[in-house]
């Protein structure tokens, strides 16, 4: 009988992939707030973008995630400040961050609703995630100076709109 065949090495593969695949989701979420540190002026962030590298550090990561929600909100809200935009859902981002961390910890130490918080975390991650893709992209809406223009700035300075003035 060989090593690689039966149900044990089929389970062993499955927990494999699957462990693989969190890992790859949770580097790609990470990179997403890196990004969206990295499109704020260096003057404007409460923390520089590696940090949130941080959250790779077991244990660690569950205090780190709240720190990491406030420093990312203040610095997107001094961005809003300085170059007059509107980024849209900073507290609502920050919230579900926040409520993402705080059921994952919950999640670790009751055991009887295991089911029901790894969820509704996972429902807050993805939700954060989301918002967190948004407000990159708004950082990033800009003309070719690489300034950042509102909507509203991009509307006015429409080429249709000045013809028809």
């Amino acid at each position: 009988m060989s090593l690689f065949a039966g149900p044990a090495f089929a389970h062993i593969a499955v927990v494999i992939v699957m462990l693989l695949g969190i890992v790859v989701i949770g580097v790609l979420y990470i990179l997403t707030l890196y990004k969206c540190l990295k499109s704020i002026s260096p003057e404007n962030r409460a923390l520089p973008p590696w940090r949130v590298w941080l959250s790779c550090v077991p244990i660690f990561a569950f205090l780190w995630h709240y720190i990491l929600m406030f420093k990312m909100a203040k610095s997107l809200h001094a961005e809003n400040l300085q170059r007059n935009i509107k980024i849209q859902k900073i507290d609502i981002g920050r919230d579900t961050g926040i409520i993402f961390a705080s059921v994952s910890l919950l999640y670790t130490f009751i055991p009887q609703q295991k089911m029901f918080l790894g969820l509704f975390a996972s429902m807050c991650w993805i939700v954060h995630w989301v918002i967190v893709c948004q407000q990159v992209n708004q950082l990033r809406v800009g003309d070719a100076t690489g300034s950042i223009k509102s909507v509203a700035e991009i509307d006015h300075s429409s080429p249709n709109q000045t013809a028809l003035e």
